[in-house]
């Protein structure tokens, strides 16, 4: 999970404001600017570009270098895609733990009796 170190759980919040707060935190931190399947292509187009000047430069004896080269691309963006879909699964489960730790904050403050 993606948290700063001094960051503290939402789990571990004493009242509604601080839960709110510190989920509100953990989303900040979470939430990333570009998305990690446009990490992916970047990285595709950069190592589709080198083995193409690799093939190129060795013209006549392109054969072994440049299909390892192409293998080689093909797995770095494998596990970078095998790494973003995780992500977002570990995120989504994280999402529904928060949500679900939300409810359970709205429940006590429903069943809390309202001072005079």
């Amino acid at each position: 999970m993606d948290r700063e170190a001094n960051s503290l759980p939402p789990e571990d919040a004493d009242s509604w404001d601080e839960f709110h707060a510190r989920r509100v935190a953990e989303e900040a931190v979470r939430t990333r600017p570009v998305s990690p399947l446009w990490s992916g292509l970047v990285g595709l187009v950069i190592v589709a570009s080198v083995g193409l000047d690799v093939a190129l430069t060795l013209k006549g004896t392109v054969g072994l270098s440049v299909r390892l080269v192409m293998i080689a691309a093909l797995a770095v963006v494998g596990v970078m895609a095998a790494r973003a879909v995780h992500r977002a699964e570990r995120q989504r489960t994280r999402a529904i733990e928060l949500d679900r730790l939300q409810s359970l904050w709205e429940e006590r403050l429903d069943l809390r009796s309202p001072t005079l």
